[in-house]
């Protein structure tokens, strides 16, 4: 008899483990979500709902941006709702007139055949290139799609997720985790794990921000170098 209290106690212990880990897992979830779609080198089309009370909303003239949220609300069909502050750095007045007069935005030759020729080799998902430029230009600027296709290179992939190499700060300990190399507020950090504090277990790391004599002289590595400053993270 005295065991039969323990089962229910014991499940009712497991569901407390099981709802906290939740919560703590979809905290973790959403905030990464949250600082990916939000950061300036996540590699998201920064795309959210319009706010006709910007605070930043003074590079188009008050009529343009008024004409422009009414085409948004009214006769844009791709449901792309955009944030005026970016949009309006990214795009002159000038384009977003082309917009509302063609549909599209207006892109140089040469940034079409670049998309087009990103688009041919894509291996996974096969698309008309053709129709694929159609729809891109309804719905991306410019500057915007020149930033897209950056960071799709390695360059703009390092900027994004940063990148891992073996930890050499002590030979002696294999088992060190790998050192990381990112860009953070314009400057490219490198953390080392370089051992654990005996009392509480935590890692000692050493964070070492790079010079561009630091780093080596290649082509890749410049011109990341390069990039993150000019990202500014």
């Amino acid at each position: 008899m005295k065991y039969q209290y323990i089962f229910p106690v014991v499940l009712v212990f497991i569901l407390i483990i099981v709802v906290v880990s939740l919560n703590v897992f979809l905290k973790t979830f959403r905030e990464g979500f949250e600082q990916a779609v939000n950061s300036p080198n996540s590699g998201a089309t920064r795309i959210s709902t319009i706010d006709s009370n910007a605070s930043n909303a003074s590079l188009w003239p008050p009529e343009l941006l008024k004409r422009f949220i009414t085409f948004q609300n009214t006769m844009n069909l791709n449901n792309v709702q955009y944030n005026l502050d970016i949009l309006q750095q990214q795009a002159s007045p000038e384009e977003a007139e082309y917009l509302l007069q063609h549909r599209i935005w207006p892109w140089p030759e040469d940034l079409k055949q670049k998309y087009l020729a990103k688009v041919r080799m894509n291996k996974i998902i096969k698309v008309d290139p053709e129709s694929a430029l159609n729809y891109a230009m309804r719905i991306y600027n410019a500057a915007a799609v020149n930033e897209l296709l950056f960071l799709n290179t390695k360059e703009g992939q390092f900027l994004i997720y940063g990148l891992t190499m073996p930890n050499k700060s002590k030979p002696d300990y294999p088992y060190l985790p790998d050192t990381t190399i990112k860009c953070n507020n314009g400057k490219i950090e490198k953390t080392e794990v370089q051992g654990y504090n005996l009392w509480n277990g935590y890692m000692n790391k050493k964070t070492t921000i790079l010079t561009k004599d630091d780093l080596p002289n290649t082509a890749f590595w410049q011109k990341a170098y390069t990039e993150c400053a000019n990202y500014g993270g």
